[in-house]
């Protein structure tokens, strides 16, 4: 039911709302599988289809208006279609007359330099085309420059489907080992046997098991990767990064921080700037392309330098990495633009502002509704997750209530909010206090639908 006490079937109301999405969907999983082209895209009865998006605004095929909370999975903190993001772009393609060069432009120059002063870093960067690239090199560049093969990874930590990150993210916990000393459990299947093998889980916020596990494998072990803030709203308790800094140095392993989703998310100078700890390697992504595919790799010039070709002549010399559309200036001048408006007084203030009211606004609700449910994030993501136990960890997350939480998400679409089913939230400059008003007041109906 909801605040009127008319019952709602939150499913039969989002078919009714939505048939052309469905036609779609039947067609489109005919052609591509399960109908989208990533799986975390994918939820039941069947996913939303969109036809044109305008600031803080998406109308799917069906002509529903929705307020998109999503963002592109993050990276369009400006909103949709923002104007000097456009501008940049037209005038990209006016001037310089190509989407890329083949060759060597200035861009990737202003791009690093830019990186540089916001992280405010003595940072090389090297560019790719999606953070999954950009984990993949930050793996690489650690067990090139220690000379040691196994990775550490964290459990429930999402760093994209390559082989040596796609491991225990969302690992069943009756399979997944004990609670501080978790095992490598596939997220696919088609994992070569050695992947388990060279992949160390460990458990985020217990510094003393982390400690533990990483002195047993120190001879092995060339790097730790990890989200520091743990699936974009789980917050790192204490000192825990700090701590695991000198755990790493300790044992001679590189620290790598996969900013792709926190990346100018929380703040300017990102997750490392925030929390006051830098990695020896950090992946960014989403944001730093404007809207376009982007991932970006940073680190020590003694480290980065192995992707050196200059003077290499055996494979043991270096390290390899390539890319036709890596460093596209298209992409990097939409990149700059989007950092540059970030830089502006007030850009931040009003992003977070809006974000936190709407979490203050979500923990009342919860609060007067009496329901068990947590509101989680930091600077411009929230997210609603039905649990009363501490977010330590993935394990916590694990035991919450997701299919509620799915319900939820499907109540909202109805209500015309736009959501990832059980993702984390984000807000944009775009959002306007009405936009906050309207998901405040589709929360509220939308728990009491799913209360009942």
């Amino acid at each position: 039911m909801d605040r009127s006490g008319r019952s709602v079937d939150v499913i039969e109301e989002y078919k009714k709302r939505t048939p052309t999405s469905a036609r779609i969907y039947e067609e489109a999983r005919k052609l591509v599988p399960g109908g989208v082209n990533a799986n975390v895209k994918f939820y039941p009865p069947y996913p939303l289809y969109m036809r044109e998006a305008k600031g803080s605004k998406l109308i799917d095929v069906d002509g529903n208006e929705y307020v998109d909370f999503l963002l592109g999975f993050g990276p369009l903190i400006l909103g949709h279609g923002h104007p000097e993001i456009t501008e940049a772009v037209n005038n990209h393609l006016r001037e310089r007359g190509t989407t890329i060069f083949g060759a060597q432009d200035e861009f990737m120059l202003t791009m690093s330099r830019k990186l540089r002063h916001l992280l405010r870093s003595e940072f090389m960067f090297r560019y790719h085309n999606s953070g999954t690239e950009a984990t993949m090199n930050s793996i690489r560049l650690a067990r090139g420059y220690t000379g040691k093969q196994k990775i550490a990874k964290f459990e429930g930590h999402y760093h994209g489907w390559a082989e040596y990150t796609d491991l225990s993210v969302s690992p069943p916990l009756d399979i997944a080992g004990p609670e501080l000393a978790p095992v490598p459990v596939p997220q696919t299947k088609a994992l070569p046997d050695c992947i388990l093998k060279n992949t160390i889980i460990l458990p985020f916020n217990e510094i003393n098991a982390v400690e533990k596990i990483v002195k047993a494998n120190r001879d092995g072990l060339a790097g730790i990767i990890l989200e520091p803030l743990a699936r974009g709203y789980m917050m790192p308790q204490g000192d825990f990064l700090r701590q695991l800094k000198e755990v790493a140095e300790e044992n001679d392993v590189l620290l790598i921080f996969d900013e792709v989703l926190t990346g100018f998310r929380i703040g300017i100078s990102s997750a490392q700037g925030y929390f006051g700890v830098k990695p020896d390697i950090i992946a960014l992504g989403k944001i730093v392309g404007g809207g376009f595919p982007i991932g970006v790799v940073g680190s020590r010039p003694d480290i980065m330098n192995q992707l050196s070709p200059e003077g290499s002549k055996l494979p043991d010399d270096r390290i390899f990495h390539s890319g036709t559309f890596n460093a596209s200036s298209l992409i990097l001048a939409a990149g700059l633009r989007t950092l540059e408006i970030l830089e502006r007084p007030g850009s931040y203030e009003r992003i977070e502002g809006t974000a936190k009211a709407i979490r203050d606004g979500l923990r009342n609700l919860v609060q007067d509704r009496h329901i068990k449910a947590q509101v989680a994030g930091i600077g411009s993501i929230f997210h609603l997750i039905f649990t009363d136990r501490e977010l330590r960890n993935y394990r916590q997350y694990a035991l919450s209530d997701k299919e509620k939480l799915l319900k939820f998400d499907l109540a909202m679409y109805n209500k015309g909010i736009h959501l990832a089913p059980r993702h984390c939230c984000f807000t944009s400059l775009a959002h306007d206090s009405e936009d906050v008003q309207r998901i405040l007041e589709a929360a509220d109906d939308s728990l009491a639908e799913v209360s009942r």
